[in-house]
């Protein structure tokens, strides 16, 4: 059986700690064997930009550790392995999360550093400095279970699942551009498969390689796959440009009480890069749906807001045009928190923000605040999801995505 892996989160200058934490949790311990640690001070590919390989063991690794010494909490680096971890812990209930607090890191100081969004106080706590009591903790609470499918291995196993219907030839002029090579072939192992894993991997990993956006890759398997299955992988590679820390602060707040709202700058928020932030954020499920709305610069903004939001209900779920807002009101309360809506500038007030949460509690808001991203310290209960969007991306993503579109068909 593989052995768990387990991914370490740590400040550069608690190296040593971190060491001897990592020893433990990799030699065997009774009958138990050692534990797959993943830690960026040794493990990292040489050529291969190490923010996507720590994504990537985040994205694969089983439990996590983080070890939120004083500078570890200063770190933004660390702060960003924390939301990320977060996210994995909100799609995966098999998925642990240990939080490893020193006497030296207050509450307050968690919360001065943007730790209190991510709700670590819900995370296991290990209340020590001792790498033996630390390890021995973590064993205590995990043991050596069996090794389930991650996040990443499930969307590599459904990405290599929709290649494999992908022509002979085709599959290997992608692979070619993807760049990628399957490994050494042995007898009993089909070269078609290994080709599909090695490009699924690459892509779930946040590259495209030789290709310049999605609209490229679908342009070359639209001549031997199926339009449905290309419109599928479509659906799962496009939002790989957005930022994962960025997404990951999402999912947590479908869920979060007190109640919290998103905000993000860009050009296109309502028509195209929100909806690449809800993908991004939910890989797994095609159930969240992006509500947009048009704005209001006069009148009561909540009012106004609540028409959109029930008339766009009203719209896509093809329900009598004269069924009231309460009952809408009421039938999305029994709801799964699901939807989430965008909210054009001019950004509410906090008294409004309350009211629309009061009124639609499962639903999740997400502020556009135009071309930048000024957060504005006045408005309470808001994440804004740094950093903040490059223009000039979003403008190319959205284009390579409407190319892709037209090339299958599913507009234009």
């Amino acid at each position: 059986m593989a052995p768990v892996r387990i991914f370490i989160s740590h400040s550069s200058k608690d190296r040593p700690l971190t060491e001897e934490l990592c020893k433990r949790l990799h030699a065997p311990s009774g009958s138990q064997p050692g534990y797959d640690v993943l830690v960026d001070y040794e493990e990292l590919l040489a050529g291969k930009p190490w923010p996507k390989q720590i994504h990537e063991w985040m994205a694969k690794c089983h439990a996590a550790v983080i070890l939120l010494t004083k500078d570890a909490v200063v770190s933004p680096w660390v702060l960003t392995e924390a939301t990320i971890l977060a996210w994995r812990l909100s799609l995966d209930d098999g998925f642990r999360v240990f939080t490893v607090g020193f006497p030296d890191v207050t509450d307050e100081m968690l919360k001065r550093e943007k730790f209190k969004p991510l709700m670590l106080g819900q995370i296991q706590r290990i209340n020590s400095n001792d790498p033996d009591a630390i390890a021995a903790a973590i064993r205590a609470s995990i043991g050596q279970p069996e090794c389930r499918a991650t996040p990443f291995d499930k969307l590599m196993g459904r990405l290599a699942d929709l290649l494999g219907s992908v022509g002979e030839n085709t599959l290997q002029e992608v692979a070619e551009k993807v760049r990628v090579e399957p490994g050494p072939w042995r007898p009993g192992e089909d070269k078609r498969a290994q080709y599909v894993e090695a490009i699924a991997r690459k892509v779930i990993s946040e590259t495209l390689g030789g290709y310049k956006g999605v609209d490229e890759l679908v342009d070359d398997l639209r001549l031997s796959t199926p339009k449905e299955t290309i419109g599928q992988i479509l659906r799962i590679v496009s939002p790989f440009w957005v930022d994962a820390e960025a997404a990951g602060r999402l999912p947590a707040l479908t869920t979060c009480d007190p109640r919290r709202t998103a905000a993000m700058n860009g050009a296109s928020v309502s028509g195209f890069t929100a909806k690449m932030y809800v993908w991004r954020a939910h890989p797994l499920s095609s159930a969240y749906k992006v509500i947009s709305t048009a704005g209001g610069s006069a009148g009561d903004l909540v009012e106004h807001y609540t028409n959109e939001i029930c008339d766009r209900i009203r719209k896509d779920e093809n329900r009598n045009q004269t069924e009231s807002n309460d009952a809408i009101i009421s039938d999305l309360r029994k709801r799964k928190p699901t939807r989430y809506v965008v909210l054009p500038p001019p950004l509410p007030t906090n008294e409004a923000l309350q009211v629309l949460h009061d009124r639609f509690p499962k639903v999740t808001f997400i502020l556009s605040t135009g071309d930048t991203l000024d957060p504005d310290e006045s408005l309470s209960g808001v994440e804004w999801l740094t950093p903040a969007l490059d223009l000039e991306r979003e403008a190319r993503e959205q284009e390579n995505y409407r190319q892709a579109e037209e090339i299958i068909g599913t507009k234009g």
